[in-house]
């Protein structure tokens, strides 16, 4: 039997970590891959120690994968978007992020 692996993408802008926990769970997330530079945030429950724990508690893995993420001087150098978006795969290409479940 061959598994595979889905994966999805959930920002948290306008929505309560209680909605976002209730999104995951609808969706049978079973790990969520925090691809952010610095896993911060001025909105409760979404620092990296509150949502790591609260996913815990919620079985849901928690990962720290600062080398998925966009650097943010690509994102803060005020190009278009599709700008934004090549130099991303490049960091990409240059620096593979590696994670095994």
């Amino acid at each position: 039997m061959s598994r595979f692996l889905h994966a999805y993408s959930l920002g948290y802008e306008g929505i309560s970590l209680d909605r976002y926990i209730e999104v995951l769970k609808w969706h049978k997330i079973s790990v969520v891959i925090d691809v952010r530079e610095t896993p911060w945030s001025y909105k409760p429950g979404f620092s990296k120690k509150p949502l790591s724990e609260r996913l815990e508690a919620e079985q849901i893995s928690y990962v720290h994968l600062k080398a998925a993420g966009n650097p943010s001087k690509n994102r803060k150098m005020g190009l278009p978007q599709q700008e934004v978006i090549k130099l991303y795969k490049k960091h990409l290409v240059a620096r593979p992020p590696h994670f095994v479940l």
